[in-house]
Parts: structure tokens; C-alpha cells; sequence
């Protein structure tokens, strides 16, 4: 009898972690669910609320189901899913979380017959079978430094994308009517609200402003209470439908703003933490997109002016080619994804 394939993925999502590591692996498990009996994922115990809002919009098949730590710490996961493995079938082992112990992940390798393991940084060597990154430019010294096959390493955006990699996208716009505001979960220095308050002044700009999980709607709700063309959201499962809607976007150079290279939107984008710094900057210097700078830094002043500036020289209209460049590189990044994850070790 033929043993069928398990996935288990474990993850951490919580307000201080975010949820991108989730949201990255829920592209992931949607991506190969015709490829796996089952899906597993073990994940923290404050994960839960996350879970039950987010995973709607992904519409998973009733073989992907989620198991739940006792607590957050990664001791409490490992004994998770080494309570549940299924000993009969060929078992996958995907690990997204920040700074995993190699302790942890050895230990896990000798009881998975692959294990894959997602690390932004690539700064240790692991044991995993499977290295993926989301950044590219690291791959090289990664292989040199622990000597690494080139088959052990993966490294593209496209594994935060997999979800929506294949499908059809809005139309290029020749005039800006309408914009998207989003800076994620982690906006500490409140850049949404001064963007917010720089655009309001544009009478002619419908703004579509995603508060996140951050903690300042009252004041996004006092910004805006003169004009009718401001939609606020408090938060959403997907951007999709708003990005079918919006012409540009300002927003933070994470998974987001791969998104909005998929759907051709050009933007505006900001730096929110230090692995996001040199991304923001090639990005910019392909014409992709604009980069205002680290977030930090930012205040009224500038974001003015340099809003303004994009306006006025349309400049979005010249970026339209580079973005599709990339888009056929990642959908290309994506079939090779798939062929190295699915590759017995």
C-alpha cells in the first residue's frame, strides 16, 4: 500500500510577532494542498484569534486543520507536534518561526522524513534538507560560508505569494483617482496617520486607509470625519478586493508590497524594520517603486513633498514595465519552489 504524504507546519503569530510568518505559511499550505493527504499546522496558543479571522479568506479544504500549543513558547509547540505525528505516512515538517533553536530543529529532523525551514536572515546553517529565504541576496554567501549544494537553498519573495501567483490582475491605470494606506502591524512611529493627514488634503483622491492591528482608529476616525470618499477598515482577512479598487498605494515594503507588484499597483512604500531597508532601496532603484524612506525619519513635510512630486510627474506610469518583469520572475521562482519542496530529501 502506497504511503500518503502529511504536511505539518509550525508557526508563531502574535500582536508583537505580527503575522507575517502566518500569513506566509498559509500561502504555502493553499499552495500544495493537492499535494498532501493532510495539513497540520501547530502553532502558539494566542495564534488562535488570528487563525479563526484569517484563514477564511483562504478557504481550506477540510483536510487542513490547526492544533494549538498550550502556551507561546517554542518548548510548548515541539511537544505539540511530537504528541500528533502520524507514524504511518510520509511526514513533511515546514518550520516558520524567528530565530528556531537548532536544538529544536535537529532533534525535529530525526523524526520527519523532510523538514523545510524558513529563515529571513540565512545567517546560521541548518539541518533542514531545505533552506528557504524570501530574500535573494543572501544565497550566495550562505552556500560558500557552510558549504552548502545550491538544491538546499531557496530564495525568492515568491514563497510569501504562492497563493495568488497564478491569478489574474486589475488593469494599468492611466490616471491616479484612488489609493490604498496600509503600513501592517507594525506602524510604531504612526507613519499611516501622517500620510493620512497629507492626503486628505486632496479633494480628488479616494482613500482606502487599513488601520491593521495598531491601536489608533479614533484618531484615523477624527481625520477623516470631513470626508465621505475616506474608507477606513479596522482590519481585513485579504487586501484583494481592495486592491481591485485602488489606482496606487503607500504602504510598507513586506509581503504587502510583493502583493501590489502582483496586482500591477505602483507604490509609495516605507521601511518599518531593518531587514526591510535594502529591499526598499533596489526596489526603488529598479523603478518599481518609490521609496520615502525609513520610516522613522518620516514626518508631514516630506511625505508632502515627495507625495506631491509622484503626483504631479505621474510617475507611476514608468513602472509599470519593471513591475511586470518581475511578476514573470516570480510566477517563474514559484514552479521551481514547487519542484525543490516536493523533492524527497
Amino acid at each position: 500500500m502506497k504511503q500518503t504524504k502529511h504536511l505539518y507546519i509550525i508557526s508563531r503569530a502574535d500582536e508583537k510577532i505580527g503575522l507575517g510568518h502566518l500569513i506566509r505559511c498559509f500561502n504555502i499550505a493553499k499552495f500544495f494542498e493537492k499535494d498532501f493527504e493532510n495539513i497540520t499546522f501547530v502553532l502558539n496558543r494566542d495564534a488562535k484569534k488570528f487563525v479563526n479571522y484569517y484563514k477564511k479568506s483562504f478557504n481550506f479544504k477540510k483536510k487542513t486543520v490547526f492544533r494549538f500549543s498550550k502556551t507561546n513558547s517554542i518548548e510548548s509547540i515541539d511537544k505539540k507536534i511530537k504528541s500528533i505525528i502520524s507514524n504511518n505516512k510520509i511526514n513533511y515538517l515546514l518550520i516558520d518561526i524567528e530565530n528556531f533553536s537548532k536544538k529544536y530543529e535537529s532533534n525535529l529532523k530525526k523524526i520527519f522524513n523532510k523538514q523545510i525551514i524558513l529563515d529571513d536572515f540565512l545567517k546560521k546553517n541548518h539541518p533542514s534538507d531545505l533552506v528557504l529565504c524570501s530574500n535573494e541576496r543572501e544565497t550566495d554567501s550562505y552556500l560558500k560560508k557552510f558549504n552548502r549544494k545550491k538544491e538546499d537553498v531557496f530564495a525568492s519573495p515568491s514563497i510569501c505569494l504562492l497563493n495568488k501567483i497564478n491569478k489574474s490582475f486589475k488593469k494599468k491605470s492611466k490616471k491616479l483617482k484612488s489609493v490604498l494606506v496600509y503600513l501592517g502591524t507594525n506602524d510604531k512611529y504612526e507613519v499611516a496617520l501622517k500620510v493620512l493627514k497629507t492626503l486628505r488634503k486632496r479633494k480628488n483622491l479616494k482613500i482606502y486607509f487599513i488601520n491593521g492591528e495598531n491601536k489608533y482608529f479614533d484618531k484615523v476616525n477624527n481625520i477623516a470625519a470631513d470626508r465621505d470618499d475616506i474608507f477606513i477598515y479596522e482590519r481585513l482577512p485579504s487586501l484583494d478586493e481592495i486592491y481591485k479598487k485602488v489606482d496606487f498605494a503607500i504602504g510598507a515594503c513586506g509581503i504587502s508590497q510583493w502583493e501590489r507588484i502582483l496586482y500591477e499597483i505602483p507604490s509609495l512604500i516605507t521601511s518599518t524594520s531593518r531587514n526591510q531597508n535594502e529591499d526598499c532601496s533596489i526596489l526603488s532603484l529598479q523603478g518599481s517603486a518609490v521609496f520615502l524612506g525609513k520610516s522613522y525619519l518620516l514626518n508631514e513635510k516630506i511625505l508632502d513633498e515627495k507625495i506631491d512630486f509622484f503626483l504631479r510627474k505621474n510617475k507611476h506610469t514608468k513602472m509599470y514595465t519593471c513591475i511586470e518583469k518581475i511578476r514573470k520572475k516570480l510566477k517563474k521562482d514559484s514552479e521551481i519552489f514547487k519542484y525543490l519542496f516536493l523533492k524527497s530529501s
